[in-house]
């Protein structure tokens, strides 16, 4: 079905006499020229093949979430299947609805809990209530592995994307800890910057980038605009950048473990963030990542997203 909406939206641009490049292969961005005029040879104009968010790498300003959006900027109607120039037999009167439902069809696990009380995430790092409930948590029964987990919904953009859980049950000694982490089989990692929503309301122009979800909350928990990659693996410049451009950021604070594999993703996401964003680094203590730094830690990276 994203292979549809990828179609669906080079079909419409091609209609309008707009090139289309990048709409075969797996890249997962279409790029075309901005409806402002302004790129007048090389397209600026980014749209995700998946869900349709855009975002113009030149004027900055021509933006949005999905093609509706879109066509506000072209200043048209959706065009008819008999007016696309090749349709490849893959529209019908309701391609927009069946876009739009295989956009939402993930489902949270039907025996949820709302999170009630506080999170004792280690020692010494505990989640308010409050925090909690801002993030919809939950509490809830891995039948699979019988265990009790705590669980975030993944949305972007208000739709359902996936989620995140992680188990709450104490290690026992004489008993393997099987599957600490746990994310819906549907969901795309390479796509989810979490919780991006939450940091959207937050109007900043500066986001801190952090490789876990629970390093993310623990920073929101301190009024820092902080987002997810989720895990280092799961860097994707040319569809992240889209998102964090669409929410505001202008400069970019990557705060990576302090591991070997926090290494090497800073060296990696810094060069790819430098041409659209002003990069900084901030540094954890050898052997901690912002989910467990200290709280002079702490002050030091939130007074950096203030400075």
């Amino acid at each position: 079905m994203p292979n549809d909406l990828a179609q669906f939206i080079s079909a419409q641009l091609a209609a309008l006499g707009l090139p289309v490049f990048g709409g075969k292969g797996n890249r997962p961005n279409i790029n075309t020229f901005c409806p402002r005029g302004h790129d007048k040879d090389t397209p600026s104009l980014s749209i995700r093949k998946t869900d349709g968010r855009f975002y113009c790498f030149g004027c900055r300003e021509v933006r949005g979430h999905n093609w509706n959006h879109m066509a506000k900027w072209l200043q048209i109607n959706t065009l008819a299947e008999e007016d696309l120039p090749d349709p490849l037999g893959l529209f019908s009167k309701d391609i927009e609805d069946r876009i739009r439902k295989a956009q939402i069809n993930f489902e949270l696990p039907w025996d949820l809990e709302p999170w009630v009380g506080d999170y004792q995430h280690s020692k010494s790092v505990c989640i308010p209530e409050s925090t909690l409930q801002a993030l919809d948590a939950f509490r809830w029964y891995d039948g699979a592995l019988r265990c009790y987990r705590i669980l975030f919904p993944v949305r972007q953009y208000g739709d359902l994307r996936g989620w995140v859980a992680r188990r709450i049950d104490k290690k026992k000694k004489d008993k393997p800890y099987k599957m600490k982490y746990r994310n819906a089989l549907e969901m795309s990692s390479l796509e989810i910057l979490y919780p991006l929503d939450i940091v959207e309301k937050m109007e900043t122009n500066v986001v801190v980038l952090v490789e876990g979800p629970f390093d993310a909350i623990r920073l929101l928990n301190y009024d820092i605009p902080a987002l997810a990659i989720m895990g280092t693996g799961n860097w994707n410049a040319e569809s992240s950048c889209i998102d964090l451009l669409n929410v505001g950021a202008e400069r970019i604070i990557l705060a990576m473990d302090s591991d070997a594999a926090g290494k090497k993703a800073r060296k990696e996401i810094g060069p790819s963030l430098a041409r659209d964003f002003k990069v900084q680094d901030f540094y954890c203590p050898n052997k901690q990542d912002p989910g467990n730094i200290s709280i002079p830690y702490m002050d030091k990276l939130w007074r950096m997203t203030r400075s």
